[in-house]
């Protein structure tokens, strides 16, 4: 296999000389080893209350070691004191703070005002493996960003505070309460570290040194989402940065299919001086048919812990005939800025088969065969007010008429962890907005939509009924439902975080309040790594698969799964391995293809145009299926339930397989009745098997795994 390299070496000569900071006329100055100025701290403001707190205005030609008391203004209560003390760091300095603030100051949001280049975070994990063992996973490491430059050196940012509370005017200062007097006053610490790294540094080389590791490993694909067609040949490429030491060793490329064989083992000599950097492109034999590639970077000598991961996809190129017919979507996507990222992510949605997006924007989507949906929501504490909300609803009215959604999803889980005493409140403020959008939805000139209530935070007969008891129920065109879905199949049907029993308990009590058509606004698969309670990669693959044929079957109106990427709206791009909100994407961090991707499209593919028939199951045999009638002919997606729907068991040594461990225990033979020459075999990630027949019958062996089957005749 040809490989190539190239090496972009930065001299270590290059690290900066020593900064010096000071102080003058109010501003702590920050200069460069050659006297030139980098940046300049003006003040610290309490944002969420009044007091602003302001460096001294004496000359200190050296702070380092030194304490400033800062003057305060604008404080009503005059016991407000802020003191900063400037420390060296063994790449530059910190900022320390100590505050004192009586109660009724709030402190959650102090900022430090200075001037610095345009904003841009950047965020890193590093791969770790927990000592019982596992999958690995990312840990987080402190995003950083680019404050100032000058012809030697580069400040960095080490963002300690909300990553999401800065700009190119100043950063959020964090700060912890230390102590508490008896009349009330509190004693709060925070720091804020600055590092000095040679001009042209890359982000890569700040985290590198500032976390004392030798390597990094970022990777990419020659292909947006690393979605290519099949017979396309991949090409991987990957970046290998220092730090502020030279690094000297050998890395290994590993390709795996679905399977676990390897494809693919190349050996790369890394060598770099401080500070450097060499790309190497690793092309891969074109896949022949649907399938889904894991790509580890390790070093040689331990293979165990790789320095990257990342994975491909070879998909076919298919044009959807009955999109208009088709439940399934998305829940949620991070659009880019850029209008050619837009692009991209429309063209992926409308490769997958997504039919509706729950809040969007239709002048942008419908280019693309997707309508969407508007979603939003308000605070469940108080009712609506005509005085303070009036406007806020007309704002609403009008973005629903701007984007042209056809449907409106008003509010979210507002029934999560209510009972019988916080329900009833909950739920009259819930319907006193209901009642002011009926008054406006009433009024000439309002756009036409179906209001569709909030989403359940799983089955909750009770909330519902209370808004029927409320006579609310009226008020609303549609249900919405977030079917939850814990360490089971999706086709488990127990009481309580059951996907398809949530969906037949919430059918149940809307058949008793008056029917109407149920959304599942938020459908699930998340892989929090090494969690018994969610999915491994492979089984999120195959419970989404198995989902969206049971919507299908449920006959839901939408079908929508939470959501296309990983991380969250408030830290996109992040890493956070203890929170499982940051693992419910179709695509990893990096934007590449989980399983549970080719599962959606494999679902969405299968089922276009399909009608469903019945559910079957054979006497005495935990053999179970799905039938569809569908363009393409007789379809059933069958499962042999001898292991059960319980995945995984509570315990402390958990941890998951890698995507390519089938962890079904049982495998048996089943024999189907067929018309035809030869069935076809589809597995949840789309590849296919073509099966000859013998004497009418064929012979399939099944797991717990869905398997898609086309033309099987089931007696």
């Amino acid at each position: 296999m040809r490989h190539l390299v190239f090496c972009l070496l930065v001299s270590a000569s290059m690290v900066p000389a020593e900064l010096s900071v000071s102080c003058r006329d109010g501003w702590i100055v920050v200069r460069d080893g050659s006297g030139n100025e980098l940046v300049s701290f003006k003040n610290v403001v309490f944002a969420w209350s009044p007091p602003v707190a302001l460096f001294p205005q004496e000359a200190v030609p050296d702070l380092f070691g030194k304490t400033l008391v800062c003057s305060i203004e604008k404080d009503g209560t005059g016991r407000v004191s802020v003191s900063c003390r400037i420390a060296r760091t063994e790449h530059g300095f910190e900022l320390a703070f100590d505050v004192s603030a009586p109660e009724g100051v709030s402190t959650g949001g102090l900022m430090l005002n200075f001037d610095s280049e345009p904003r841009q975070v950047h965020k890193f994990g590093v791969w770790s493996v927990d000592g019982k063992g596992g999958v690995p996973y990312e840990v987080r490491e402190s995003p950083i960003r680019r404050v100032a430059t000058s012809e030697s050196t580069s400040l960095w940012y080490i963002i300690s505070g909300n990553h999401n509370w800065g700009s190119s005017f100043g950063e959020h200062l964090q700060l912890k309460e230390i102590s508490k007097d008896q009349d009330g006053l509190r004693h709060l610490r925070g720091s804020m570290s600055f590092a000095a790294m040679p001009v042209g540094s890359t982000p890569e080389q700040v985290v590198l040194t500032l976390g004392g590791r030798k390597l990094h490993v970022s990777c990419s694909s020659s292909k947006p989402y690393s979605v290519f067609d099949i017979g396309e040949h991949p090409s991987i490429q990957l970046q290998v940065f220092s730090g502020n030491r030279s690094a000297q060793e050998d890395l290994a490329v590993i390709v795996r299919d679905w399977e676990g064989r390897i494809l693919l083992r190349q050996a790369h000599g890394i060598q770099l001086e401080a500070f450097g950097k060499q790309v190497i492109e690793v092309p891969v034999e074109a896949a022949t048919q649907v399938g889904i590639y894991f790509v580890d970077i390790v070093n040689s000598a331990d293979n165990k812990l790789p320095l990257a991961r990342t994975t491909f996809a070879a998909m076919p190129k298919y044009e959807y005939q009955h999109l208009d017919k088709s439940p399934f979507g998305l829940a949620a996507a991070f659009m880019p800025n850029d209008q050619e990222g837009k692009k991209q992510l429309y063209t992926l949605m409308k490769r997958l088969g997504v039919h509706y997006l729950r809040n969007g924007d239709n002048r942008q989507s419908a280019p693309y065969g997707i309508v969407s949906f508007m979603h939003n929501n308000v605070s469940p504490t108080r009712p609506f007010d005509p005085a303070k909300d009036t406007k806020v609803l007309e704002t609403m009215f009008e973005q629903l008429a701007e984007r042209q959604n056809p449907a409106w999803e008003f509010c979210n889980e507002w029934n999560m962890g209510k009972d019988d005493k916080t329900r009833p409140e909950v739920v009259a403020n819930y319907l006193s907005w209901l009642r002011a959008i009926k008054q406006r939805r009433q009024q000439p000139g309002s756009p036409e939509f179906r209001l569709i209530s909030m989403g359940l935070a799983g089955r909750d007969s009770a909330f519902l009924q209370e808004i029927a008891k409320q006579g609310g129920w009226e008020l609303l065109d549609d249900i919405a439902l977030h079917p939850g879905r814990g360490n089971v199949t999706a086709d488990n049907t127990d009481d309580g975080w059951t996907y398809l029993g949530g969906i037949r308990a919430t059918r149940d009590t809307m058949k008793t309040l008056g029917d109407k058509s149920l959304h599942l606004t938020e459908v699930y698969a998340c892989t929090k790594p090494n969690s018994w309670w969610h999915d491994s990669y492979r089984q999120a693959a195959e419970n989404l698969f198995l989902s969206l044929a049971l919507a299908l079957a449920e006959d839901v109106k939408t079908c929508l799964v939470y959501q296309l990427n990983d991380s969250v709206w408030h830290d996109v791009g992040g890493v956070n391995h203890l929170d499982s909100e940051y693992y419910y994407g179709l695509l990893n961090r990096d934007l590449s293809p989980k399983p549970s991707l080719l599962a959606f499209a494999t679902a969405t593919r299968l089922l276009d145009g399909a009608s469903f028939k019945r559910f079957w199951q054979r006497p005495q045999t935990h053999l179970q299926a799905l039938e569809f009638a569908s363009p393409k002919g007789s379809l059933a997606v069958v499962y042999d339930r001898t292991d059960g729907t319980i995945q995984s068991q509570q315990s402390d040594d958990f941890v998951h397989g890698e995507p390519w461990v089938d962890t079904w225990k049982t495998r048996t033979k089943h024999r189907f009745r067929t018309k035809q020459d030869t069935v076809v075999l589809v597995d949840c990630i789309g590849r296919e098997t073509r099966l000859p027949a013998s004497d009418g019958f064929v012979e399939i062996e099944l797991t717990g795994a869905p398997l898609a089957v086309l033309g099987l005749e089931l007696d």
